[in-house]
This record gives structure tokens, C-alpha cells and sequence, in this order.
């Protein structure tokens, strides 16, 4: 007959002898959430115009997707008045250790160009129709 005490000693015994230990795999999102994290993925610096204190018209942007699987393609929509170079950043979201996000890719730098302000439509909302990305 078994009691707690001597369960225990036998556990005790058993890591002791040095057993095999059971090798625990990761799926694939917990791989991904290992990787190092980024500390500066959001945005810090942000230039409001004076006008009404919600754009910046020094540089906007969206994407033609919120989110995308591994190998769809996301086209990237920039508009900078002034035209100047800039770099894109993209980050993948996530754990990473706590920090919130991890850097995938740099491009740039890239020459901005200014787009046309869209008229507000329905509901005053300002609705962007995108032609073709432009290639630089």
C-alpha cells in the first residue's frame, strides 16, 4: 500500500535517477511569440496639424488591408506634402516577451509624393479611392 509520503519519495527518486524528460512542442504561435520583441513599434512622435489637431499632412498613410496571412500582399498607400523621402516600417503584433510587437522589414527610403485631399462624403467621412500603387 502506497501512502502520500511514499508517493512523493518515489517522484523524488524518479527525477533524481535522471529520467528521460518529456519534450513539450511548441505550436506555431508560441514559436513566433518567442522572438524578440521591438520597444519602439509605436508610434511617439506624431505632428498634428494646426488647423483642427487630427492629421498631419507631412506624411499619411494606410494600407489597402488590416491585416494579411503569410503570403498575401498588402499595398501601402503614402502621401507626403511636402513630397520628401521616407521609411516604412512593419511590424508584426504580438506577445514577443511583453513588449507588444516585433520589426519584420525596413524599406526605404522611398520618395513621397503629395496625393489630393479627398472630399468628405457620407457622414463627413473623407473615403480614399486608390488607383494603382505607385512603384518607386
Amino acid at each position: 500500500m502506497y501512502t502520500s509520503a511514499s508517493r512523493c519519495l518515489v517522484l523524488v527518486a524518479f527525477l533524481i535517477t535522471g529520467a528521460k524528460s518529456v519534450a513539450v512542442e511548441l505550436n506555431p504561435i508560441q514559436t513566433e511569440n518567442r522572438k524578440p520583441g521591438a520597444d519602439d513599434w509605436q508610434l511617439t512622435r506624431v505632428r498634428l496639424d494646426s488647423h483642427d489637431g487630427t492629421r498631419s499632412p507631412w506624411i499619411e498613410g494606410y494600407c489597402s488591408k488590416q491585416s494579411a496571412a503569410a503570403g498575401e500582399t498588402v499595398d501601402i498607400f503614402v502621401s507626403t506634402d511636402p513630397p520628401v523621402k521616407f521609411e516604412i516600417e512593419i511590424f508584426r503584433t504580438g506577445y514577443y516577451g511583453g513588449k507588444g510587437a516585433r520589426s519584420i522589414k525596413r524599406i526605404g527610403p522611398l520618395q513621397g509624393i503629395a496625393q489630393a485631399t479627398p472630399q468628405p462624403g457620407e457622414k463627413n467621412l473623407h473615403t480614399s479611392v486608390a488607383g494603382k500603387p505607385r512603384q518607386n
